[in-house]
């Protein structure tokens, strides 16, 4: 009896783990948009952030980008915030992100870093959870949208 007790719960244990699908690679890159007001009641700057074109993404293909974002001024500066990714059919994965940033070549452009997490999606992406990193690349002119790039993995 122990002998088949024992073989059940090994059997119940490798379908567990055969039946979990590993964590699939994820990138994106989305030209944006910034516009920034100092909020007196944070101390910060409120961002938005809002479609420059077509961007395109593993898993989503052509898509867009929209967030928002608090911004605290200092060396470094601070930014946290929540963005919505929107693939062309209209699926959406929505992140939670949190990094700091530099300004470059005597205030041209500004280097941001920091982390992400998936914390919801729609359709296709329904139940995806995720994490990685972002990067983005600020022209402080305004004339040419930023650049926005994610590296990470989507679990199902």
């Amino acid at each position: 009896m122990l002998g088949l007790i024992m073989a059940l719960l090994l059997a119940t244990s490798f379908t567990g783990i055969a039946s979990a699908k590993a964590p699939v690679p994820f990138k994106a890159y989305y030209p944006v948009y910034a516009a920034a007001d100092f909020d007196p009641v944070c101390g910060c700057m409120q961002q938005s952030f809002t479609p420059g074109g077509d961007g395109i993404a593993s898993h989503m293909g052509l898509s867009q980008f929209h967030g928002i974002a608090q911004m605290w001024l200092g060396d470094p500066i601070i930014q946290k915030g929540t963005g919505t990714l929107i693939a062309a059919n209209g699926d959406i994965l929505t992140v939670y992100y949190e990094g700091t940033a530099s300004v470059i070549d005597a205030g041209q452009h500004i280097i941001a870093d920091g982390w992400y997490i998936v914390t919801g999606g729609s359709g296709r992406f329904e139940g995806v959870t995720g994490e990685g990193t972002y990067h983005v690349y600020v022209y402080t002119s305004g004339e040419l949208p930023n650049d926005l790039s994610f590296t990470g993995v989507l679990n199902k």
